[in-house]
């Protein structure tokens, strides 16, 4: 059987169809196909795929010589599905290995990198571990994972097992944050975990020309269009309703800015409005002083410059020194002054771009400083966005990635 010479086996649990996909992994991957010209081979997950949409996505991915393999997600029962899907893409990447010479493998997060580890072991390809996070961390951090629960710490205990496998044997690594990378080579330093692998640091990125810069224009033009108060001071949280987040704290922050503005609204667009979300607003805040809306990943890109000031609240936590925020660079981008908690590498791209405020605790003395010196500064939207583009712009994500590639390849001989 001949094999065809394809470079990248690319792995990913998340589904390219949905927004997230998209943003963070299709844009990459695009790139790296268009502009430098390789050859990819993309196994995804997907939720609910129509075979419209699936021939669309098939189609605009194949004129860039991209090559697609979709596999259905499975939902339930919990843990077992995800050892199922997992299964199910080791026998597929087995199978791809026949009829291809990957190169090198390129895995999205803890539990696809697992598998790309495996099939390193059996092929010989190079594996980058695109780590994304401290995952196991983050899970039982937010409560997804109950830490009183005897079997969710096995799990836990487990996860953490095949992390510091994945940090000792993969080639290169690939991180959100600097912090998370300073973790790391701690970690190397102290043989906590085994191998000295080089590791990168890639944020959360966004394309600028897809964001609308937050004129006073486009800000009457889209409130408009997304019927919000035309001269109202607005505040928002565009994204996720999970526990990930600080809600009662956005409340209070948005109760403390009430009385010192008192045309202040509130917005919150999430992906799936239900009923926890419509209870939770609804018991706290009068109903004139927010609006709870559920908008399309491009709609949101258009409901930012709606926006005076966004909130990027998430609990600050030992994972949180690896997060990097989806939404921090089409904020920045918009040039929308952000006001967010201390994580990750946050503090530094607010300081180095003007474009927001750090908070380090929920105190009414830290919050009513905060709040006055978003009040009384004189934000540039143009300047925020011109400073935000060198450091979170998808295309230097796609020039790391490119350089990536090159190292690994060298490594093994090639050119």
């Amino acid at each position: 059987m001949s094999r065809k010479g394809r470079d990248i086996l690319y792995l990913t649990y998340d589904g390219i169809t949905e927004p997230l996909g998209q943003s963070q992994i299709l844009s990459y991957v695009k790139g790296l196909a268009r502009i430098h010209g390789w050859k990819i081979d993309i196994l995804s997950f997907e939720k609910n795929i129509s075979t419209p949409l699936k021939t669309q996505f098939k189609s605009e991915l194949e004129r860039l010589n991209i090559r697609w393999i979709a596999k259905r997600f499975t939902t339930s029962p919990p843990v077992v599905s995800t050892l199922y899907d997992m299964l199910k893409m080791y026998i597929t990447g087995i199978n791809l290995f026949k009829t291809n010479e990957y190169k090198i493998i390129h895995a999205r997060s803890l539990m696809p990198a697992y598998v790309g580890l495996k099939l390193k072991e059996k092929f010989g390809a190079k594996l980058i571990f695109d780590m994304r996070g401290f995952w196991a961390d983050q899970r039982i951090e937010s409560g997804v994972w109950n830490g009183n629960n005897p079997a969710y710490r096995y799990l836990y205990k487990i996860t953490k097992r095949i992390e510091r496998e994945l940090l000792s044997y993969s080639d290169h690594i690939v991180v959100l944050t600097h912090k998370a990378k300073q973790i790391i080579e701690q970690w190397q330093e102290d043989n906590y975990i085994s191998g000295n692998s080089a590791i990168s640091v890639i944020p959360c990125c966004a394309v600028p020309d897809d964001i609308p810069l937050s004129t006073p224009e486009n800000k009457k033009n889209f409130r408009k269009r997304f019927n919000l108060p035309e001269h109202a001071y607005i505040i928002g949280h565009i994204g996720s309703f999970i526990p990930w987040y600080l809600f009662e704290e956005m409340i209070v922050f948005f109760k403390e800015l009430k009385r010192k503005r008192s045309d202040a609204h509130l917005l919150i667009a999430i992906k799936n409005i239900n009923d926890n979300a419509i209870k939770f607003f609804k018991d706290r805040l009068d109903e004139s002083d927010y609006t709870l809306t559920s908008v399309s990943a491009q709609e949101s890109k258009l409901l930012i410059a709606t926006l005076d000031a966004g909130l990027v609240f998430v609990q600050q936590t030992f994972s949180s020194a690896g997060a990097s925020p989806t939404k921090l660079a089409e904020l920045l981008f918009a040039g929308v002054p952000v006001i967010a908690t201390d994580i990750g590498d946050i503090r530094y791209i607010l300081n180095a771009t003007g474009g927001g405020i750090v908070i380090s605790d929920f105190s009414r003395e830290a919050l009513s400083q905060a709040i006055d010196l978003l009040l009384s500064q004189n934000w540039n939207p143009q300047q925020i966005r011109e400073r935000a583009i060198p450091l979170l712009n998808t295309k230097k994500g796609i020039d790391v990635y490119n350089a990536i590639y090159k190292d690994l390849l060298k490594m093994d001989g090639f050119t």
